[in-house]
């Protein structure tokens, strides 16, 4: 069920509720890459939602295309610099 390609929204974790796409697989295990960090994650914690056409080793630029092409908003990252920043101004 979970093969490359497969658009995902995370469930579980620090990163629950945002969209991934699986890259690989290992038993009930997947590398996932999007509006995630790139990392192995469990099949447990994802709720798949499309499927898509996608390479095993493409790069975090081309997943993100893909996911906005297919209809997904993808939250760009804040610089290191920024987050503290505005961590600071909250307080």
């Amino acid at each position: 069920m979970f093969k490359t390609g497969l658009i995902c929204r995370k469930t579980a974790g620090e990163e629950k509720g945002r969209i991934c796409i699986v890259l690989e697989r290992q038993k009930n295990i997947v590398l996932v890459d999007g509006d995630v960090k790139r990392k192995k994650c469990n099949i447990l914690h994802l709720e798949p939602v499309a499927s898509t056409e996608i390479k095993k080793d493409a790069p975090h630029e081309e997943v993100l295309k893909v996911l906005e092409a297919a209809g997904f908003k993808v939250k760009p990252k804040q610089k290191k610099k920024e987050r503290w920043k505005k961590k600071l101004k909250e307080k």
